[in-house]
Order: C-alpha cells, then sequence, then structure tokens
C-alpha cells in the first residue's frame, strides 16, 4: 500500500505558491486553470455522461495522469463546479501523482476500487489536501489567502470537507 503523504499547511502554502508562480505568473484572476490542464500538463479533459448522477462524483483522475474525467453536466452548465474539479485532480497530481501512479485504473469502476483501497484516514487526507490546494489556486490568489488568515485549515472547514468524503465512500 502506498502511503498517502500527509504535508503541514506551511508545505501546502509553498506548494500553492510554487503552483501559481509556474503556472500564472501574471496573476490572472480567474486562475486559467482549463488552460494549466490542458496545455501545461498536458491532460485529456474527458466528459462523462452521468458520472454525479450514477457514481456521486464530479470528476476523477485516471491514474497514469493523463485524463481528468469529468461529469458532463458540470463540464457544460457549472462552469465555477468544473474549475473547482479540475483545480482539485490537478491538486492530487501536484500533491499526489506517486500515490496514483502506484494504482493501475483508468475507469471509474478501477477509482472506486482503488479509494475503496485506502483507510478512510488516507482517503480523507488525499482529498482535504487536494481541496486545499484548490482554494489556493483558484478562489484566492495565494498571497491573499494566507496573508488574510482566511485558510481552508481551521477546524470547521476540515469537518465540512469530511463530511461530504464519508457520505459518497458508500458502496
Amino acid at each position: 500500500m502506498t502511503k498517502i503523504p500527509i504535508y503541514s499547511y506551511e508545505d501546502l502554502r509553498k506548494k500553492a505558491d510554487d503552483f501559481l508562480h509556474t503556472y500564472n505568473p501574471t496573476g490572472t484572476i480567474p486562475v486559467p486553470i482549463e488552460e494549466i490542464v490542458e496545455f501545461e500538463f498536458r491532460i485529456n479533459i474527458v466528459p462523462v455522461l452521468g458520472l454525479q448522477r450514477e457514481f456521486e462524483i464530479d470528476g476523477f483522475i485516471s491514474s497514469n495522469l493523463k485524463n481528468i474525467y469529468v461529469d458532463e453536466y458540470v463540464y457544460t452548465d457549472r462552469i465555477n463546479r468544473y474549475r473547482f474539479t479540475l483545480a482539485h485532480e490537478i491538486g492530487h497530481i501536484v500533491l499526489h501523482a506517486s500515490v496514483f501512479k502506484a494504482h493501475q485504473f483508468s475507469s471509474i469502476a478501477g477509482w472506486k476500487e482503488f479509494t475503496y483501497s485506502l483507510p478512510d484516514a488516507d482517503h480523507r487526507w488525499l482529498e482535504y489536501q487536494g481541496y486545499d490546494l484548490f482554494v489556493a489556486c483558484v478562489i484566492h490568489t495565494s498571497t491573499h489567502r494566507w496573508d488574510s488568515g482566511v485558510t481552508p485549515c481551521r477546524q470547521d472547514k476540515i469537518q465540512r470537507i469530511f463530511q461530504p468524503i464519508r457520505r459518497n465512500r458508500r458502496r
């Protein structure tokens, strides 16, 4: 079993700052996450009909890190959620590439099998850290986020993030 790295909040901040400086050096708002995914990371964005309805997920990344599968309705009609999903999956690549590469899947069934194989605590860290990078990269510029004291690392926000994860892990 591949160990999920647990980054400190300072480590997450550094990784988010590095990401923004590398892929959005002009500080464009909103961060052009779709262009970063497609042109910088060379990842295919693949709309999937009914992904949210049938599997209760908005998107997932393949273990070879070449495709991000996104619910078609999210892709076409919910632009903010679409951007969130892309940023969350890029967060996994930046933070957890070795974890995903250690498993072989490119389907919804394979992804579900992978997530179910993780102990709950590891799965929560994996998802929480993806959300944290999302907030740093898409909602705020990293400087505003950290200097203002508005961080996703507060206990009340952690609790809100973990609740949906537990609900969505049912079989």
